[in-house]
């Protein structure tokens, strides 16, 4: 990447750099990076000497896959949020609870933020709790190993488990999937954070991963506001505008395809208030599940925004 796996301008600070947190992927700062090669790295790079691959035959092997495989996504934007992740799964590993609420609107990037965490709390010997429910996730922290686990915010006894986890100082890494920040949480020592948008240079990043001119970048950073989701959605919209290709809906948000499949089902348009009501979420919220639809051509506003209609 042409780069040591930490950057200070005061050299004292590498000795301390490696005990508080991780290195960025390789994908932040090579574009086309082979995706096992991304992935070895970080490995190679675990704290504990124990957990890194050995021997040295298997290394190789896996070098010797690398150099036929697809390029890693692009690690795009969120830096300072991504590091905060970072510092908390150290935290976590080495014995403290680590609360962090990652909040903003659908397709800003948390599930991105919150996968990565997951990544990283696994290189370092964090065990997974898939699919448990707060009263499991107790139990299982009770027992003084630290855990990782994800929950809505919205679940029932997920913030009651957080304020436990920091009241008692259980051991683990909680990830608060969350639309907005919780005032519960903000007298204790919980991390809340939200991810922010992309920049010009991002988005050029990404046009030029997909394989499309990103002469038109600064635009479709405009008109998504930098969210993620919908920065892809125009990059795949001008693709389809170059091939002549059909939208490929597998690639949409589950929520933004719910939209669509109403839409199909009311005639092609419907009134705001009517959507929501149907998809049984506030005004809002449909609103951010559109923001994809948009960009990507979908969907456009209709009777002076009172509507949705079909692009056609």
């Amino acid at each position: 990447a042409g780069r040591t796996p930490f950057v200070a301008p005061d050299p004292a600070a590498l000795t301390y750099l490696p005990l508080v947190s991780l290195p960025a992927p390789p994908a932040t700062y090579r574009l086309n990076a082979p995706s096992v090669l991304s992935q070895l790295t970080l490995a190679l790079l675990a704290r504990n000497p124990r957990r890194r691959p050995a021997p040295a035959q298997k290394v190789l092997a896996l070098l010797e896959r690398a150099s036929g495989e697809s390029p890693a996504a692009p690690v795009l934007g969120m830096h300072e949020q991504r590091e905060e992740l970072r510092r908390a799964v150290v935290g976590a590993a080495d014995g403290e609870p680590r609360v962090v609420v990652v909040y903003g609107p659908p397709g800003s990037g948390r599930r991105t933020l919150i996968g990565e965490a997951i990544e990283y709390a696994r290189r370092e010997g964090i065990t997974y709790l898939r699919g448990k429910d707060p009263r499991e996730a107790l139990g299982a922290l009770k027992h003084g190993k630290p855990h990782a686990l994800v929950l809505r915010s919205t679940r029932k006894g997920s913030v009651a488990l957080a304020t436990r986890m920091l009241d008692d100082g259980l051991p683990g890494l909680l990830l608060l999937h969350a639309d907005r920040p919780l005032p519960q949480l903000v007298k204790s020592s919980a991390i809340q954070l939200t991810p922010s948008p992309l920049r010009d240079t991002d988005v050029e990043r990404l046009a030029i991963h997909h394989g499309i001119d990103p002469s038109e970048a600064t635009e479709w950073r405009r008109r998504s506001m930098g969210l993620p989701a919908a920065v892809l959605g125009c990059i795949r919209a001008a693709r389809r505008a170059r091939d002549g290709s059909d939208p490929d809906r597998s690639a949409l948000p589950e929520d933004s395809r719910r939209v669509l499949t109403v839409l199909e089902q009311k005639g092609g348009k419907l009134e705001v208030v009517a959507l929501a009501r149907t998809l049984r979420v506030p005004e809002h919220t449909l609103l951010d599940h559109c923001e994809v639809l948009f960009a990507e051509r979908l969907v456009e506003p209709a009777d002076d925004g009172m509507a949705l209609a079909l692009s056609t």
